[in-house]
Parts: structure tokens; C-alpha cells; sequence
């Protein structure tokens, strides 16, 4: 497992629009999304229930309305 360095600077941009069509960054990100809400959320919705698709955020990341954070390091 890959450590992260506390102190690498943070990087939060738009995803291209060309990104949509990585599928494994979309579905990578589509279960990180859905993971985060099932923990903050936990108790408000059925088992089960997912926040996002995969082609939902495809379509978000296509009109560039998906930022993301990231961190070298």
C-alpha cells in the first residue's frame, strides 16, 4: 500500500470532458461517491440504494460539472 505525504499540496480542478469516457476512473469514482453517501447517510434510505450511476456521472463529467481533489505524494 502506497503512504500519502500529510504535507503534498491538493490539486481541485474540473475533470475534462474527454474523462467520461474512462470507465475505470468513472466507476472508480461512482463507488467512492456511492460509498461516502451509504456512510453519511446511513439509516435514511433502503439498504442497497445508490446515490449515483456510472452513466449519470459519465453525463456530469461530459458537461464538466465534476470536480475533483487530488494529492502527489
Amino acid at each position: 500500500m502506497r503512504s500519502m505525504d500529510p504535507n503534498a499540496e491538493i490539486a481541485v480542478g474540473l475533470l475534462e470532458a474527454t474523462d467520461s469516457q474512462d470507465s475505470r476512473l468513472v466507476d472508480q469514482l461512482t463507488r467512492h461517491i456511492n460509498g461516502v453517501y451509504r456512510t453519511a447517510e446511513s439509516g435514511l434510505w433502503r439498504d442497497g440504494a445508490a446515490r449515483t450511476t456510472a452513466s449519470e456521472l459519465a453525463e456530469l463529467i461530459a458537461a464538466r460539472q465534476i470536480a475533483v481533489a487530488s494529492r502527489d505524494g
